[in-house]
């Protein structure tokens, strides 16, 4: 009897054992103190997690903004909807896609961290911030990462604990997940939800692309040139989407690197020069005639010696007209055209090439230059980093650059306004020819500042001498005394060289000023810049450029070309040869005197749309994305 009691007794203890390990499963799992009071408040649960994803993104978007700026005080209030917006779209396809809210939420907050950390120190080591094209700089930035300070400042410091404050909140607070009773219906919920959330994004991204959306519905700021007040006026997010459209432009339809080669290959460049004078270009910051396409008098002529060499038959100078891309802006589109003879008519609308797409060494003006003998040098007096020049110019073959703070450790430090003026650039140039290699002609090529806007501000150090009859509007009257200033330097460049060793001068202006300065000068006439017909709208792309020399050349007048030619007119006029580039570009200029991202115009003096000219173009486009892009 005792032993069939403890055989029992083991049957059941084996039994009740081996059905508490198959119910294991079942057994309750211990909880957290939180799990299992959302448990028991189940509605609360609910509602907290609807006002996390309410108040997460917006969070979000608020604290990565204030690594640079505080969005409340930079950006008007439709600019922070959108940017809301896109959070909240963002956010929204995550949780679609790992089925939580917390995942979601906490994914977009994380990264927004991550984003805005680093975002903050490119701002702090070149004063721009983060762009899409920096991709192509990552090996450099990596290479150099070791040279800089990371320690963060008292604004970054509160940021991050802001960001570290909502993590918490959204790991603890926020236990949504996206469950029905039927998995199939869970897996179309989530499918769906990711899809139409992912379509919202893409939609989004592609009307950001929209220049007439971009302008007149989300009124954005889209000026590349400063990409700094476009994140903190259109926000971090919106501006990189924005900027995505710059990136890279595909190849030409139907482009063969090789037939591309071949082409230049049946080019003759000289091995030699029979004369190699010395060459300085003068950029001359938004430096125009507006006198183009409006009637005005003044109390006095303001560009005096210009208008005098466009006058004169005997001046050894070609003068004339130039048709460049840009207005209002985007200065370094005027000076890639010029040195590289490429045309932004053949690149994305909106995009600089100097910021987007030179990486590497490319085929320019400069190397040709250097194949003669010549030192080359590039001087701009203000800061290194403006438009990427501290990278290009070496990429284009300048053996040596100098900027704003070379201007002022050699004394030339002279300011009109709030810039370097013209006269003291001009000192600075002076002063390079004198310490010049005696053996060697030099290439200058120098981009001023003086003139850079904003004009309807007055300065202690700066008089307005001209007057627009009629105008009693302080920009337009300051632009033209500036204007006044700059011919003045012209003029006193020239008498510096007349009688020294051979030396050409070339001088133009990269663009006219924006609407609202000349507008006062379009009133008199009956015009607006609003309202000009396209003819006069073209004449907005039209800056004067003259090419003098202190010795006997053929004189040219009123001639109206593009900015991509001017470069192999300075070496005619020069007598240096042309390279195999620059004879392609003569034979198409013939054809087409003006390629521009602006206008094309024909031999006819015809304008014509580039599909219509694609054909005879089509060899232009290919040998320029080939020079550009796969130049080895």
């Amino acid at each position: 009897m005792k032993r069939q009691l403890r055989s029992t007794a083991r049957v059941r203890y084996d039994t009740d054992k081996e059905f508490a390990m198959k119910q294991q499963i079942k057994a309750p799992k211990k909880e957290s103190s939180f799990d299992l009071f959302w448990r028991k408040h189940d509605t609360a649960r609910k509602t907290l997690n609807t006002i996390m994803f309410i108040i997460a993104p917006a969070l979000s978007f608020f604290l990565m903004e204030n690594y640079t700026h505080s969005p409340f005080k930079t950006m008007k209030p439709f600019p922070i909807f959108l940017n809301l917006f896109f959070y909240y779209i963002v956010a929204a396809m995550l949780t679609f896609i790992m089925g939580k809210i917390r995942s979601g939420i906490l994914f977009v907050s994380i990264f927004s961290s991550i984003f805005g950390i680093i975002n903050m120190y490119i701002y702090r080591f070149r004063a721009t911030p983060f762009l899409p094209w920096d991709v192509y700089s990552f090996k450099t930035a990596m290479s150099v990462s070791g040279n800089y300070d990371y320690t963060p400042g008292a604004r970054a410091v509160k940021v991050i604990i802001g960001f570290l404050i909502l993590f918490l909140a959204e790991w603890y607070l926020c236990e949504g997940t996206i469950s029905f009773d039927k998995k199939w219906k869970t897996a179309a919920v989530r499918v769906g939800g990711a899809v139409i959330s992912f379509s919202l994004i893409w939609a989004f991204t592609a009307s950001l692309h929209d220049d007439y959306i971009v302008e007149h519905k989300y009124c954005l700021y889209d000026k590349l040139f400063t990409p700094d007040t476009m994140q903190y006026k259109d926000g971090t997010y919106i501006a990189f989407l924005m900027e995505l459209r710059y990136l890279t432009p595909g190849s030409p339809s139907g482009y063969n690197e090789n037939a591309a080669k071949e082409k230049l290959a049946t080019y003759n460049v000289d091995d030699s020069a029979s004369q190699t004078p010395n060459i300085i270009v003068i950029m001359n910051e938004c430096f125009s005639d507006p006198a183009v396409d409006c009637d005005f008098t003044t109390n006095e002529d303001y560009m005096p010696f210009l208008h005098s060499l466009q006058k004169s038959d005997d001046s050894d100078s070609v003068t004339g007209y130039l048709n460049v891309s840009v207005l209002g802006g985007n200065t370094a589109n005027t000076e890639f055209e010029f040195l590289t003879g490429n045309s932004m008519a053949f690149l994305t609308v909106g995009s600089v090439p100097y910021q987007q797409y030179i990486h590497s060494s490319l085929p320019s003006l400069v190397d040709h230059l250097e194949t003669y003998g010549y030192d080359t040098t590039a001087m701009h007096p203000y800061h290194a980093q403006g438009w990427n020049r501290n990278k290009v110019y070496p990429y284009l073959g300048f053996n040596q650059s100098f900027f704003d703070t070379d201007f002022i450790s050699a004394g030339h430090d002279q300011t009109i306004r709030k810039y370097i003026s013209d006269q003291a650039d001009i000192e600075m140039i002076e002063d390079r020819y004198e310490h010049k290699d005696k053996d060697k002609p030099m290439f200058m090529f120098n981009v001023t500042m003086q003139n850079h806007s904003g004009f309807d501000e007055l300065f202690s150090n700066f008089d307005p001498e001209i007057k627009a009859d009629g105008v009693t509007d302080v920009a337009a009257n300051q632009y033209l005394s500036l204007m006044r200033e700059s011919d003045r330097s012209l003029q006193s460049l020239t008498e510096y060289f007349t009688g020294k060793e051979k030396t050409v001068i070339v001088m133009f202006g990269d663009h006219q000023p924006t609407d609202s300065v000349v507008n006062p000068l379009y009133k008199l006439s009956g015009k607006s810049c609003q309202s000009l017909t396209p003819e006069e709208e073209d004449s907005r792309y039209e800056v004067p450029f003259v090419i003098w020399a202190n010795y006997d050349i053929d004189e040219q007048k009123d001639l109206n070309i593009s900015a991509n030619y001017l470069s192999g007119l300075v070496l005619k006029t020069a007598g240096v040869p042309l390279s195999d580039y620059q004879q392609f570009l003569e034979e198409t200029e013939k054809k087409y005197p003006v390629v521009s991202g602006r206008r094309i115009m024909n031999a006819d003096g015809k304008d014509c749309e580039l599909t219509d000219a694609r054909k005879e173009l089509n060899t232009y486009e290919d040998l320029q994305y080939y020079r550009l892009f796969d130049w080895k």
